[in-house]
C-alpha cells in the first residue's frame, strides 16, 4: 500500500489542479477553490484516517479539522459575537481532532471497512449533507465539494491497489483486493454500510440541475481550451 505521504501528494496535486481548472472556467468562486481544494486532500486521507500514527495522516486531520471548523463558524457569524465565535472555532475543531479521531481509532480497524467503496459513497453523500444543509453552501458547490471528497477517496483506494500489484517486482503483495472492495470480510458490517448508504441517497438533495453543465461536452471543450497557454507561456 502507499504511505501517509504519497496519499498526501497525490490527493494534493489532483485536487488542486481539478479546482484551478473549475477557477478558470468560472464554475467556482476564489472561496470555493480553497472548499474544493480542502475537500479533495480530506477524501483522499480518509481511508486512512484509521491509522493515527502517520504524520500525513495528523496533518490531513489537521486540515479536516480546520474546514469543518471554519465552516462551522461561517454559518454562526451572524448569530455570536466574536469572542463567541473563536471559542466556536475551537471548540469544533478540538472535538473532531481529539475525540473523533479517538473514537475512529478505538471502533475500527485499519484496512477494514473504511478501505471500500461503500464508505466512499457514503463518505461523499454525507458531505452533500453537511456542506449543503449544515455549512448552508449552495447546492451547486455542495455537490462539487462532496465530488471531491468522493473521488478523493476512490482515487486513495485505486493507489493502494497499484501499490499492492508490485509494478516495480515481481508477483503481487498479499495487500491486494485489501483496498478497493465492496465488501469486507465481515458481513453485518458491510450490511450496516451499503443499507446506510442507500439511506443517504435518500436523504441528500437532488443536484437539480445544479450540475447539469458538466454534463456537457461543450464544458469540457472549454476546460481542454484553457488547459495549456495559446500565445506563450506566462504571455498576456
Amino acid at each position: 500500500m502507499a504511505d501517509g505521504k504519497t496519499h498526501f501528494a497525490v490527493s494534493s496535486v489532483a485536487a488542486g489542479v481539478a479546482a484551478i481548472a473549475l477557477l478558470a472556467v468560472g464554475s467556482v468562486s476564489k472561496e470555493g477553490v480553497l472548499i474544493l481544494f480542502a475537500s479533495g486532500i480530506v477524501g483522499g486521507m480518509l481511508p486512512d484516517m484509521d491509522s493515527g500514527h502517520s504524520p500525513s495522516i495528523n496533518a490531513a486531520w489537521s486540515l479536516a479539522g480546520v474546514l469543518v471548523s471554519f465552516l462551522v463558524v461561517f454559518s454562526q457569524v451572524d448569530h455570536f459575537s466574536v469572542v463567541e465565535l473563536s471559542l466556536l472555532w475551537l471548540a469544533v475543531y478540538l472535538a473532531f481532532r481529539v475525540i473523533l479521531l479517538r473514537l475512529l481509532l478505538r471502533l475500527t480497524i485499519h484496512r477494514g471497512i473504511i478501505h471500500s467503496v461503500p464508505i466512499a459513497m457514503m463518505s461523499g453523500l454525507l458531505a452533500v449533507l453537511l456542506f449543503h444543509y449544515w455549512f448552508h453552501l449552495s447546492l451547486s458547490l455542495s455537490w462539487l465539494a462532496a465530488s471531491f471528497v468522493f473521488l478523493g477517496f476512490i482515487g486513495h483506494l485505486l493507489l493502494d491497489e497499484l501499490y499492492s500489484l508490485n509494478l516495480f517486482g515481481a508477483g503481487q503483495r498479499m495487500a491486494l483486493g485489501s483496498a478497493f472492495k465492496l465488501f469486507s470480510k465481515e458481513w453485518r458490517v458491510s450490511l450496516l454500510a451499503w443499507l446506510l448508504v442507500g439511506g443517504l441517497i435518500w436523504l441528500v438533495p437532488e443536484p437539480a440541475g445544479a450540475l447539469d453543465s458538466f454534463l456537457q461536452p461543450s464544458y469540457w471543450q472549454k476546460i481542454k481550451q484553457r488547459m495549456l497557454p495559446s500565445q506563450g507561456w506566462f504571455f498576456h
